[in-house]
C-alpha cells in the first residue's frame, strides 16, 4: 500500500472518530430514562441448521445464540425461518435438542419461563423437492406432516398464523406459504383485541415486507398495504441473509419493519445467486436483542463470533406513532456523506508481470502466469455513526481524451461493522484490460449505504509500459 503518513494517520482518525461516536450514543443511550423494563426478547433467523452431507453444521453458533439470550434475560426467542437447511425431521429434531438443552422445560438459566415464537421459511418445507415426492417421505421430510413434527420436535401447535402474548404484549408469527393478507389479518385483528393504542404488536416471518427495510423487495405488495393500516405493528423478518450493519436495517414509515440478520453466512450485492459469497461471510453472523421500557423499545445489534455490540442501538418511543418515528427516510437522508480523511491519496503503481517483462527466464518462473497491471491503493473513507461506505467505484480515464477504459466496483466489509472495517484498499487492474502507454487517471469513488456516491480521489495520470526483459 502506497499510502503516504499523512493519508494513514487521517484513515485512522476518521475510525477513530467513528468509534468515539459509537460510544458517545452509547453513554448517550444509558443515561436516557426509559421507565421500567416490561419485556425482554432475543431474535435470531436462518440459522439452516443441516444434517447428513452438512452435519452438525451450525449447531454450535444456534447454541451460543441462544445461550446469549439466556444470558440477558430473554423472556423469549423469536425465530424468523429457515432454521433447518433441507426441510427434514431430523434437523429439527436437532434444533429442538438444542433449544431444550439451553431452556429445559421452557426455562432460563435462572428459572424464568422463556417463550419462543419459531416460524418456518422456505427451507423448511423444501419446495425445491416436488410436494409430491416429500409426501413419498413422510418420516423423513417436514412438509407432509409439519403439524405433527412441529409439535413433536418443538413442542408447540403448529398453524399457518400464531397469536401469542407474552408478559402481556401481542405476537403474531407468520408461516412460510401464509404470509398473504386473507391469512395475516384476522390473526391480527385477534392479537389487536384489547391492545391499547400505540401498544406494540411484534410480528415475526420470513420474507421481509416489501418497500420497507434494507434488502425487501422495492414495490409495495397487498401485504404492505395491510400493515400500513396497523401502525404499531413491528415486524422482524430474515430470508435475506443481510447483516444488521446496514443502517437501514431498521425502517419506519406507516409501521416499523426490522431485518433480524442472519446466523449462518451473510450475503451482498451483486444479488446474484449461485455466487461466491464475501471474504469472512460464515464469520458475520448477527442477533437482535429487544428490550420494551415504559416510554421506549430498545433494540441491539450483536456480533455473534466477537461477542460484542454491532454499532449503536435502535431506539424509538412509546407509545408508537408515526408522528415520532426516527428510522424514516427522512433521517437516512440527512445521515452525514462518505468522506476521505483530510489529505488522503490515491495511487497507482505498476506491478512486474511476464506480459510486462516479456519472454520469461526459466530461473524467473515465479513470474510466469502473472498477467501484471496497475496496483490501485487508497485509504478508507467514512461518514461516521450509522452511514458506512458499502462500495468503491473505480473508474479508469484517458488522460489524452478523458475516454472511459473500464469501470469496477469493489464491495466493502462493512457486514462486520465500522470497527473490523479495513482501512485501506489495494486493487489490481489487470494489464491485459489496460491501454498501454497511455496515461491514464484511477479515480476512486466511495458510495455510502444510501447509495450517494459524494467523495473521490483520483490518481496522477499514470501508464501502463510494456518493458522487454533480455533472456540469458
Amino acid at each position: 500500500m502506497n499510502t503516504d503518513r499523512r493519508s494513514f494517520l487521517g484513515g485512522l482518525l476518521a475510525a477513530g472518530a467513528a468509534a468515539k461516536g459509537v460510544a458517545a450514543n452509547a453513554a448517550e443511550s444509558a443515561a436516557r430514562p426509559r421507565g421500567k423494563a416490561r419485556l425482554r426478547f432475543g431474535v435470531m433467523t436462518d440459522t439452516h441448521i443441516g444434517t447428513s452431507w452438512m452435519a452438525g453444521i451450525n449447531t454450535p453458533a444456534v447454541e451460543k445464540a441462544l445461550r446469549w439470550f439466556d444470558s440477558r434475560g430473554a423472556d423469549a426467542v423469536v425465530a424468523c425461518g429457515d432454521q433447518v437447511n433441507s426441510g427434514t425431521v431430523a434437523q429439527l429434531k436437532a434444533l429442538g435438542e438444542i433449544w431444550n438443552k439451553v431452556f429445559p422445560g421452557g426455562r432460563g438459566s435462572d428459572g424464568r419461563p422463556v417463550e419462543k415464537l419459531f416460524v418456518n421459511g422456505n427451507h423448511e418445507v423444501a419446495l425445491w423437492y416436488k410436494p409430491e415426492k416429500q409426501a413419498e417421505k413422510p418420516d423423513f421430510f417436514l412438509l407432509p406432516q409439519m403439524a405433527k413434527w412441529w409439535q413433536e420436535c418443538l413442542g408447540e401447535k403448529y398453524e399457518p398464523v400464531v397469536v401469542k402474548r407474552i408478559k402481556g404484549f401481542p405476537f403474531v408469527g407468520i408461516n412460510w406459504l401464509y404470509d398473504k393478507p386473507e391469512f395475516v389479518q384476522p390473526a391480527l385483528e385477534r392479537a389487536l383485541k384489547g391492545v391499547k393504542k400505540g401498544e406494540p404488536v411484534f410480528c415475526a416471518l420470513h420474507n421481509p415486507i416489501a418497500a420497507t427495510c434494507y434488502s425487501s423487495a422495492k414495490k409495495p405488495n397487498a401485504l404492505t398495504k395491510l400493515f400500513e393500516g396497523v401502525p404499531n405493528a413491528v415486524v422482524f423478518s430474515g430470508h435475506t441473509h443481510k447483516p444488521v450493519t446496514h443502517p437501514r436495517s431498521i425502517w419506519q414509515g406507516a409501521f416499523t419493519a426490522i431485518n433480524s440478520g442472519v446466523v449462518t453466512w451473510i450475503e451482498v450485492p451483486p444479488d446474484v445467486w449461485p455466487k461466491p459469497l464475501p471474504p469472512g461471510a460464515p464469520y458475520a453472523k448477527n442477533l437482535l436483542f429487544v428490550t420494551v421500557y415504559d416510554k421506549s423499545i430498545l433494540i441491539e445489534r450483536q456480533d455473534l463470533v466477537r461477542e460484542v455490540p454491532i454499532g449503536r442501538e435502535w431506539e424509538f418511543p412509546l407509545p408508537l406513532d408515526p408522528a415520532t418515528f426516527r428510522y424514516t427516510d427522512a433521517y437516512f437522508a440527512a445521515l452525514p456523506k462518505a468522506r476521505f480523511p483530510e489529505g488522503a491519496r490515491a495511487t497507482a503503481n505498476q506491478s512486474m508481470g511476464e506480459r510486462s517483462l516479456g519472454p520469461v527466464p526459466v530461473k524467473w518462473d515465479y513470474w510466469k502466469g502473472d498477467p501484471g497491471g496497475m496496483l490501485v491503493s487508497f485509504p478508507a473513507a467514512g461518514a461516521g455513526g450509522e452511514n458506512l461506505v458499502v462500495r468503491y467505484d473505480i473508474k479508469v480515464v484517458r488522460a489524452d481524451n478523458g475516454e472511459t477504459v473500464l469501470t469496477r466496483e469493489v464491495n466493502t466489509d462493512f457486514y462486520f461493522g465500522v470497527k473490523r472495517m479495513k482501512r485501506t484498499y489495494d486493487v489490481i487492474i489487470p494489464a491485459a484490460e489496460l491501454p498501454a502507454e497511455v496515461p491514464c487517471r484511477y479515480e476512486v469513488t466511495a458510495v455510502d449505504s444510501m447509495g450517494r456516491a459524494d467523495a473521490t480521489l483520483a490518481t496522477e495520470p499514470v501508464a501502463w509500459h510494456k518493458y522487454y526483459a533480455e533472456v540469458y
